[in-house]
């Protein structure tokens, strides 16, 4: 599309989106050397240059005062890193791959994301702000910590705030060779009634926003979380009704708003635009699943990507028996499977025994499912392996790489990871020539918070733990570097 041209949303409104400065990639001037892998990335500012103040530098001076603070003490308290931290995670692709992404970084985000770092991996600091944004959010008191988390956390986690926001990222991404699952990211707690009827209808709209956009950004795909788009009580009641692969009839269709689902699909596979539904808390599992295995049967059908994905949380005792139904069914009923493959994000709501009982148990089974479509999945299967986990990272791509080539039958495969984390992980593989996603979240600062919450939560101990040590090691190397204290 050209740079000026001009994208349409639902409304038939009109709107250029501000790409001008980032989607253009320029050709290397004659007798000028390339970088490795392809990419020509601008030289990476030092810390102190001379150009004209502008109000964010003084934002960035603040964020680095402040993460100076946090973390101070326990920097020159704690151990040293131990020099073996796992099978893989000083691969050298890793390391070149985090530093060649940290240089391009201006040095305002590196600092937030620095700091973001830090925040994350301390649990007091973690569990003070997750309480005191709650707080603020019952007394309507967002005001307090949105200008804050807007250039810290919000601007490390998400892509902006509506859809023309992230387009800047898509195609910055794009250059890179990575691409895009754009999600839409306002979420409530679960309580009855929760979001109204135009909450819903909201999230559809924005839903297809992100579908219009992803057209014109090939390889763009985008993630649907159905709680947001159906009744909080018709996905309850029918949860205790239905199987996972059960066909719906037209009362449940009508209760579920089905039909606008298939609608919203429908104008997904129109615009070859595949489509990603989130999994849920265990309350809807039932139910969602239901639904999608009945958008997939609709729309996976024939030659050619699938528009239909469905998620499956390897943390839950029972996936491995539904993901391996699930194929049977697509197998025996002739449509297409699109799966993707994460731990988990609910587990401090689940119910006690349907989580298994160690991590290490559920990277287990997580290492499993992926080994078993690997070698054995049909050919019908597209599958997303979404993780930060380097382990099962290399596991999954020694497992793609050394499998018989012959196999033709086997899936089609691509990674992912979440916008904000292990970038590592991502610029690494696409060299390698794997195809590589970032999950980019959207919504306004306010509705976009208890996503960000529930991420800390999630990911406050990898953070914290030998992955997050080595990403805060490797940005502190990086200011370092641009202070001149290091080369």
């Amino acid at each position: 599309m050209n740079r000026a041209g001009l994208l349409r949303n639902t409304t038939g409104k009109t709107f250029r989106p501000r790409w001008s400065k980032v989607c253009v990639i320029r050709r290397p001037a004659s007798g000028s050397t390339m970088v490795e892998d392809g990419i020509h990335p601008a030289a990476p500012p030092p810390l102190w240059t001379k150009v004209a103040f502008k109000p964010r530098w003084g934002v960035a001076m603040a964020i680095l005062a402040a993460g100076g603070a946090i973390c101070g003490y326990s920097l020159l308290s704690s151990p040293s890193t131990p020099s073996s931290l796992g099978p893989g995670m000083d691969d050298s692709a890793f390391i070149k791959a985090s530093e060649r992404a940290l240089g391009r970084l201006s040095t305002h985000d590196l600092l937030a994301s620095l700091f973001v770092y830090e925040c994350c991996s301390r649990p007091w600091v973690v569990n003070t702000g997750i309480a005191f944004i709650k707080f603020c959010d019952n007394w309507h008191l967002s005001f307090l910590y949105a200008p804050f988390a807007r250039v810290t956390f919000f601007h490390h986690f998400c892509g902006g705030k509506t859809v023309g926001d992230v387009v800047n990222t898509v195609n910055r991404l794009k250059a890179d060779g990575i691409r895009s699952l754009l999600a839409y990211s306002k979420e409530h707690h679960g309580e009855e009634g929760g979001l109204t009827e135009d909450d819903h209808q909201a999230a559809i709209n924005a839903t297809m926003e992100a579908i219009e956009i992803a057209r014109e950004v090939p390889g763009t795909m985008v993630a649907v979380k159905l709680s947001a788009m159906v009744s909080d009580s018709q996905l309850r009641r029918y949860n205790n009704t239905l199987k996972t692969a059960a066909r719906l009839t037209e009362d449940a269709k009508r209760d579920l708003n089905y039909h606008q689902l298939s609608q919203m699909t429908a104008a997904a596979k129109e615009a070859g635009v595949p489509v990603v539904f989130d999994a849920e808390q265990t309350y809807y599992r039932h139910a969602i699943d239901a639904i999608i295995i009945s958008l997939a049967r609709e729309y996976n059908t024939g030659t050619g990507p699938h528009t239909v994905y469905n998620t499956y949380q390897l943390y839950l005792q029972a996936t491995p028996s539904i993901l391996r139904e699930h194929v049977e069914t697509s197998l025996r009923e002739g449509w297409g499977l699109g799966a993707k493959l994460v731990r988990g994000a609910y587990m401090s709501i689940e119910p006690e025994g349907a989580v298994w009982p160690t991590k290490a148990t559920t990277d287990q089974a997580y290492d499993t499912a992926v080994g078993e479509l690997i070698e054995r999945g049909p050919g019908s299967m597209s599958v997303i392996l979404a993780t930060h986990n380097h382990i099962s990272i290399l596991n999954a791509v020694q497992l793609l790489s050394y499998s018989p080539s012959s196999s033709r039958n086997r899936p089609t495969f691509a990674i992912a990871q979440l916008y904000g984390m292990s970038d590592d992980i991502t610029y690494a593989l696409p060299p390698k020539g794997f195809v590589v996603y970032k999950w980019i979240p959207f919504a306004k600062v306010e509705e976009a918070m208890p996503y960000l919450v529930r991420r800390a939560e999630e990911n406050g101990g990898m953070m914290g733990g030998p992955a997050g040590e080595v990403e805060r090691r490797r940005r502190w190397a990086e200011v370092g570097r641009r202070v001149g204290l290091s080369t």
